[in-house]
């Protein structure tokens, strides 16, 4: 009886060892990782111009280019999803803007444009390897713009041409776009990595620049972010 008790142990011992095995094995394969990517940006932003007081105006596209720095953190639950927050403070220099209409021919020259952005977004890693990952998602977020001094030159045809400086508040907007990136693991543990990136965002609402009764609006700015810089997985 003895015999068959010894048995029985051996046999229950080694299913809970085998179990236990297996559950750390699927634990430390699921387990949840930070990723903490620090990167320098380069800026294109762009967008249209138009009057909004009551009349047509003439749409100008305008285009800049400036740069900053950003941080962003990962979390991954699995090693396909992760959930992604990200900050960036950018600023693009010497924006002009010019606008016309049956009243007004306006150019504003701003001297710099800060931009501020935070976003949350799900990052799809399609190809991961132990030295490469490359991984895209959505992104959405808000992002604040503010103009720094300005120089209005307006042309009123029923009036004389006139010039003074201005300035311009921040206002913020929702924006909403794609996350492309890239991560090339070095280090004995591939702890380390260079990254890049492309963060492209779009604008969902219109920015107001007012100078007495008139006004005109900027709508609905699209960022490009090229980011290069470091991320540490941990």
């Amino acid at each position: 009886m003895s015999a068959i008790t010894t048995k029985i142990g051996k046999a229950i011992a080694m299913l809970l060892m085998t179990s236990m095995t297996a559950w750390g094995q699927h634990h430390e394969e699921d387990d949840v990782d930070w990723t903490l990517r620090w990167f320098g940006t380069v800026m294109d932003v762009e967008f249209d111009t138009y009057r909004d007081a009551g009349g047509d105006g003439y749409y100008q596209r305008t285009d800049d280019q400036g740069g900053g720095l950003g941080f962003a953190a990962e979390v991954r639950f699995s090693r396909l999803v992760g959930l992604e927050f990200t900050q960036i403070l950018a600023a693009a220099d010497d924006i002009s803007v010019y606008y016309r209409d049956d009243d007004d021919e306006v150019n504003v020259d701003y001297d710099a444009e800060g931009v501020f952005t935070g976003l949350i977004g799900v990052n799809f890693h399609l190809i991961r390897t132990p030295s490469f990952d490359f991984h895209l998602g959505p992104m959405i977020g808000f992002a604040v713009t503010g103009f720094g001094d300005c120089d209005d030159d307006w042309y009123d045809w029923e009036n004389d041409h006139w010039n003074d400086d201005c300035e311009h508040d921040g206002e913020g907007s929702a924006v909403a776009g794609l996350n492309l990136g890239f991560e090339f693991s070095f280090g004995a543990n591939k702890d380390w990595a260079l990254y890049m990136s492309l963060k492209s965002i779009n604008g969902l609402g219109d920015d107001d620049h007012r100078h007495g009764d008139r006004r005109f609006e900027v709508d609905e700015a699209d960022f490009d972010f090229f980011a290069i810089g470091a991320s540490y997985t941990f």
